[in-house]
């Protein structure tokens, strides 16, 4: 079956991108083969096009998850029982894909097709709204385009669904052999803390980390120390790390690093009771705050989950981004 797209127009402008070939031809993989159906769990039922196509489908995973034989009876009586039978043609229409194709050997090919064509048509409703929103006067441009980010990141392919554990063990025994070829005692970015490190083995991607406790006991002050060691640039792991602090100005967050850096306590540079002695040392540290810390923070307390998740695509993308920290009590 030749790789084809075809186009059905929906109106003036506009059309919806699928290949009928395709749909029609994983429908009749699955009739002749039901074993099929496991390559292909990466293709739901809304990936189709054609209503007609989606209940056939829906029908054969009904038939699957309950372990019951899967031919065009019982696929006919499980669209009769969900008043689909003759909306999807009947059983002379299930029994005309059985004859599209020859053989399911290229089950997961056609999948593939559906899938790809479905991510295209939604891109293509995204692109649309985006259209609308940009000329709607009334529009609050910054929510809506966290909510545009977060649908198109939501719409981001998985690479691969739930595997049988040899598959993960198979992984598992290469990662063993690896890490006794080059044996070492940090393997993710150095928290600047050697028994944190020693336990975590450093913070790796993708991981997530809570830090937890009773108020006032420092838990933000050491995680944005954290932030700023796994970000100091001059070390040979240095990573770009974002800081979001919902509870305290950037300029707060900001000030106990210098302190750190230049040994200025933070009430003298707030009081400006500086000494002259250590002038000297508070710049050369706000130099080397400035350019030795690839360090991105935001104090901003009206974050949202969609507008969260934009910013940090934005980060990503633009600046390398690889670890972030949430300082969020609520």
């Amino acid at each position: 079956m030749p790789d084809q797209t075809h186009k059905l127009p929906l109106g003036p402008g506009r059309q919806a991108i699928y290949s009928p070939d395709a749909e029609e031809a994983i429908l009749g993989c699955a009739i002749i083969n039901p074993d099929c159906l496991e390559e292909v769990k990466f293709l739901a039922a809304q990936d189709f096009h054609l209503h007609k196509h989606r209940w056939v489908w829906e029908a054969l995973l009904a038939l699957e998850s309950r372990q019951e034989q899967i031919d065009l009876l019982t696929i006919a009586e499980e669209l009769e029982r969900s008043h689909h039978l003759e909306e999807s043609g009947g059983v002379d229409y299930l029994g005309g894909l059985i004859n599209v194709v020859p053989t399911s050997l290229h089950a997961e090919a056609y999948a593939r097709i559906v899938k790809r064509d479905a991510r295209r048509r939604r891109l293509l409703e995204t692109a649309t709204r985006m259209a609308k929103g940009a000329y709607d006067e009334q529009c609050d441009l910054d929510e809506f385009s966290a909510q545009i980010a977060s649908e198109l990141v939501g719409q981001m392919e998985a690479r691969t669904g739930a595997v049988h554990i040899r598959e993960v063990a198979s992984e598992l025994y290469d990662q063993i052999n690896d890490a006794l070829a080059a044996p070492r005692e940090l393997i993710g970015y150095s928290t600047g803390l050697r028994d944190l490190d020693y336990v975590l083995g450093g913070l790796l991607c993708p991981q997530v980390f809570y830090l937890s406790g009773k108020s006032a006991i420092g838990k933000s002050r050491l995680a944005a120390q954290l932030a700023f060691t796994v970000s100091y640039n001059l070390t040979a792991q240095g990573v770009p790390v974002a800081y979001y602090s919902m509870e305290m100005a950037r300029t707060s967050v900001a000030r106990r690093q210098l302190s750190t850096l230049s040994g200025v306590g933070e009430r003298a540079m707030r009081t400006g009771q500086v000494a002259d002695a250590e002038i000297g040392a508070l710049l050369n540290s706000i130099n080397k705050l400035s350019c030795a810390y690839s360090f991105f923070i935001s104090d901003d307390r009206h974050w949202t989950t969609s507008s969260l998740r934009a910013d940090l695509s934005r980060l990503m993308a633009e600046h390398g981004v690889r670890v972030f920290v949430l300082d969020y009590m609520e």
